[in-house]
């Protein structure tokens, strides 16, 4: 029980004391002063620092003395005078991408060397990085999925999902892909469980899985992630994995064919190329322009008016008619193809204007030059440098080039 040195106040929680109840004494001692008079009226002398031979003071956010001070504990105790101290960070390179990066020693003895969670998801993925807890794990996950099979009541309740799926749930590309295969295999099952995923078509003959790819949902980035784990799971499982992407059916004269090609590819989940020529250039520069004059032969993806987290999906929209897609950006145009030069095959333009033509223009839009602007025309010089940008001109010669590609 914790007494209020200034009046006769008692409660079972310290923080009550200094939280609440001492807003009707702030104006007799401030927040420190009263935490230090509370502990002393009820019996908590402060201790003497070792190392100065001074008393301690409260931090702030703590209800109790500590036994140093702050800045004599690094001085004289913490860091390299612990004698548990292991040597600080140590450069280390990251087990999937070869990044380096610096860690604590006793980080190192518990973790794996990894830059981020990407790396680790990547680098685990793979069966042969599997440790044997994680081996024991899916063994016990493949134990337990096949025991649940074996229940005849979920054997039919998945029977008439699965016939209830063919009639309503499932696109008509995939039936139409269904209805040529089972021509050809007539064992062929239509909408099949194998363990915790359910897969298009499988041909059990052939021990072969055929997935119909919708070219809208399976280009999206975070779908397309999945698809290569259903990939590796079933290819680990011994299934042959083939793709028929809805691309592919349309434009295809002899369905059988392609079906054929399709069924002896091998089985690789390889997205549709999309090409991405970025307009780099700043306000007034006429980037916007340029693009507009090409919106015959290009797809055209505003920057500006298109959400951030949307960007990527929006790029692959429109890329999947087989058009390069064109973006004008005016900042941070170096971060962009960093991060998605592994998605899209990435090409730069940059729009060199001088600043007077910049000024005009932004005048006749009722805009200012700014000292922004002036820096960012300079960023756009040092990008024009670049080994992958492909051209640097004015907004004409960008246009005159872009068209005779």
């Amino acid at each position: 029980m914790y007494k209020c040195p200034l009046c006769e106040m008692q409660s079972e929680a310290f923080n009550v004391l200094c939280s609440s109840h001492y807003r009707k004494h702030k104006h007799e001692l401030s927040l420190p002063d009263y935490k230090r008079q509370l502990l002393i009226a009820n019996d908590r002398i402060p201790p003497v620092c070792p190392v100065c031979g001074l008393e301690t003071t409260i931090p702030k956010g703590e209800k109790d003395f500590p036994k140093f001070h702050k800045a004599c504990y690094f001085q004289k105790i913490g860091g390299v005078n612990n004698p548990n101290y292991g040597g600080g960070k140590l450069l280390v390179y990251c087990e999937e991408c070869k990044k380096p990066l610096h860690k604590h020693v006793s980080h190192l003895q518990r973790d794996k060397k990894f830059c981020s969670t990407s790396c680790a998801q990547t680098f685990y993925g793979r069966e042969e990085n599997w440790t044997p807890a994680i081996k024991e794990r899916h063994a016990q996950a493949s134990v337990r999925m096949k025991e649940m099979m074996q229940n005849p009541c979920l054997r039919q309740k998945i029977a008439k999902g699965q016939a209830r799926a063919f009639k309503d749930g499932r696109s008509q590309f995939e039936k139409d892909v269904y209805s040529y295969i089972v021509l050809a295999h007539p064992d062929a099952i239509f909408s099949h469980q194998i363990d915790y995923y359910v897969v298009d078509i499988f041909i059990p003959s052939l021990n072969q899985v055929v997935e119909a790819q919708g070219d809208y949902w399976h280009s999206l980035p975070d779908q397309a992630s999945k698809d290569r784990g259903k990939l590796l799971f079933l290819t680990n499982k011994g299934y042959r994995v083939s793709y028929v992407w809805e691309h592919e059916w349309e434009n295809a004269v002899d369905k059988n064919q392609l079906l054929s090609i399709c069924l002896n590819r091998v089985s690789e989940y390889t997205l549709p190329t999309i090409d991405l020529m970025v307009i780099g250039g700043v306000s007034g520069s006429g980037k916007s322009w340029v693009c507009s004059q090409l919106s015959d032969t290009f797809a055209y993806v505003e920057y500006d008016k298109t959400p951030k987290k949307d960007l990527y999906n929006s790029i692959f929209i429109a890329g999947i008619s087989g058009k390069t897609v064109l973006v004008d950006m005016h900042n941070g145009i170096s971060t962009f193809i960093r991060r998605a030069g592994g998605r899209f095959n990435i090409s730069l333009v940059c729009i060199d204007e001088s600043l007077d033509i910049i000024q005009e223009r932004l005048t006749k839009r009722g805009g200012v030059l700014t000292d922004s602007i002036i820096k960012r025309t300079r960023r756009i010089k040092k990008l024009a440098q670049q080994p992958y940008c492909l051209f640097s001109g004015s907004s004409q010669e960008v246009l005159s080039f872009l068209k005779s590609r």
